[in-house]
């Protein structure tokens, strides 16, 4: 395997023997685990040959393919009668696919977590002006943290939806300090859980991303209809086939909707959820005006540069007015 590959698997041993030896420490886990090993292969009358067998598929992170011939009913069983050995099947198992980040946990009680493939934005790139937006829903991300989680970063997930306010004023509404926020909201970005945007006006510009086509797959336009009450995936994602601001483009979608039979009243909030479903999935990008005045011949000319990102730029609606 190549150095990566290497530290990666280094780095989860590493966390699963700290988590083995607490739960050994804290009420002999290991100990019974290994006795249900030894007794399964004992039982089997295959000892040393399976184990040998066992340990060389576990070490090469193949197991999956290798489950044949005469070893397949006595590996099947061991799993069946032992948590450990179904433990280091699953962790192993998520760094052979090299998933995102390996989470299981030991004896139903020890946490043993690590980012294989994490994002490094780094809090230096996100700003007091940036906003939030969660790629995952709210109450999931709350329901996956460990009962030992910080209180702060829970208050912070509380108020951080919708993607609407600056982290200044994040932080003054989750009674934070502003600095402590900024830090939190990195964790998430580096654990692909959010991303970092702009507080969005109704006159941002928004526009379809040039690879929307090729992201779109059946699966996700069911799951658009059943999140949004059967709206159809490609009609809305048309009213975005030119850069207006996003202002125009609801008022947009509100004039095809009352023009059709089954109109279905769609308020402003849900309106900007789906937009942020949109964002989530990068099907649109925001379209940047840039004013720049450059000096040539002594003569002051202001140009306009169109500039489109590919990360995506969310907020709510927020007036001018009340931007000032």
């Amino acid at each position: 395997m190549g150095s990566v590959a290497d530290t990666i698997c280094h780095h989860v041993t590493d966390r699963v023997a700290a988590g083995l030896a607490h739960e050994e420490e804290r009420v002999g886990y290991l100990s019974n685990q290994t006795m249900v090993m030894m007794q399964v292969l004992e039982e089997e009358g295959e000892g040393s040959e399976l184990i040998s067998y066992f340990y060389v598929h576990l070490t090469l992170l193949s197991i999956d393919e290798t489950l044949h011939g005469s070893m397949f009913p006595y590996l099947m069983m061991l799993r069946r009668q032992c948590h450990l050995a179904c433990l280091l099947q699953r962790v192993l198992q998520c760094v052979k696919e090299k998933k995102l980040y390996v989470a299981e946990r030991i004896n139903n009680w020890s946490l043993v977590s690590m980012l294989q493939h994490p994002n490094k934005l780094g809090d230096d790139l996100v700003r007091p002006y940036h906003a939030v937006l969660l790629l995952e829903d709210g109450n999931k991300l709350l329901s996956e943290l460990p009962t030992y989680c910080s209180p702060t970063f829970v208050r912070l997930l509380k108020v951080v939806s919708p993607p609407t306010r600056s982290l200044e004023q994040i932080s003054v509404d989750a009674d934070l300090p502003l600095g402590l926020v900024v830090q939190l909201v990195a964790h998430l970005i580096e654990w692909r859980k959010a991303i970092a945007i702009a507080p969005l006006s109704e006159n941002n510009v928004y526009s379809t991303s040039q690879h929307a086509q090729e992201i779109i797959t059946e699966e996700m336009k069911s799951q658009f209809e059943l999140d949004f009450n059967n709206c159809n995936l490609i009609e809305f994602l048309s009213h975005f086939s030119q850069p207006l601001p996003l202002r125009d483009h609801q008022l947009d979608y509100q004039m095809r909707l009352s023009d059709t039979e089954d109109h279905v009243s769609t308020e402003g909030g849900q309106f900007v959820q789906m937009v942020g479903w949109l964002l989530r999935r990068h099907l649109i990008i925001q379209v940047h005006v840039v004013g720049m005045i450059v000096n040539s011949y002594s003569i002051v000319v202001t140009h306009l540069y169109i500039c489109c990102t590919s990360m995506p730029s969310l907020g709510g609606f927020i007036s001018d007015q009340q931007r000032r």
